[in-house]
């Protein structure tokens, strides 16, 4: 067991920059077999001279100082790796997503506000209904509205920043389609209704009433949703 947690650390030298640099593809085509042979060789040594060092940096007799700064660099490393994980994943699940729709004739737009809107709020979920249980609803209430709110103004924002920096030119001709304008003035009347119930009527307290009037409202919102989306209802455009 200490031999697998003293090696599995060591493989970060050669493993992390290795798969953050395919992930992100900043790996060029044409790859200098030198070149690749010198940083495997620097990424091994540096392996074997952190699996040799493990004892004395993170044994029970390492200085506190040498614990919590090789502490600090796993975890960093750990979090980066992470976060790279993720960005792989959700690419591979958009494409599958935009593959699925096109066989089917589906559009994007519904299949992001439903299949995917729904995988990656599951681990929200989770976590809120378990901190509610715990009896922290507070945390619970701040994580479900910061939540939306961090993906809306950062996570819309630097992608649209991002596109704009790889194409040089801002963006043109951007059209908001029926389906879209009622996912936001759906989301805009529950906020509103989630205000007037809970802090207005109910004096900061939420009834189950009011929890399950929200429930009713977002299965027929989506309802309404995906009906505009696949053209049975408000056919003409909002919007010209």
């Amino acid at each position: 067991m200490n031999i697998f947690c003293m090696a599995c650390p060591s493989a970060l030298p050669v493993t992390a920059p290795l798969f953050f640099i395919a992930a992100e593809r900043f790996l060029p085509n044409d790859v200098n077999p030198a070149g690749a042979i010198y940083g495997a060789a620097c990424g091994a040594l540096g392996a074997v001279a952190l699996y040799a060092a493990w004892p004395t940096l993170i044994g029970p007799d390492a200085p506190r100082a040498a614990v919590r700064a090789m502490t600090a660099a796993l975890t960093i490393v750990a979090f980066a790796q992470s976060i790279t994980w993720m960005d792989v994943v959700a690419g591979e699940i958009v494409a599958l997503l935009a593959a699925v729709g096109t066989i089917n004739g589906l559009s994007e737009s519904l299949l992001g506000a439903t299949v995917l809107a729904w995988g990656i709020s599951i681990g929200d979920l989770v976590s809120n209904v378990t901190v509610a249980k715990e009896g922290h609803p507070r945390m619970a209430v701040a994580a479900c509205v910061g939540g939306p709110m961090f993906n809306v103004l950062v996570g819309l924002s630097l992608g649209m920043f991002s596109n704009v920096s790889k194409s040089g030119r801002p963006l043109r001709h951007f059209k908001l389609h029926n389906d879209v304008i009622v996912l936001v003035a759906s989301l805009l009347i529950a906020l509103v209704y989630l205000f007037l119930s809970v802090v207005v009527v109910n004096r900061g307290r939420i009834t189950r009433a009011t929890a399950l009037g929200v429930l009713f409202f977002y299965a027929g919102t989506q309802a309404v949703y995906v009906l505009t989306s696949m053209d049975m209802i408000f056919k003409t455009p909002w919007l010209r």
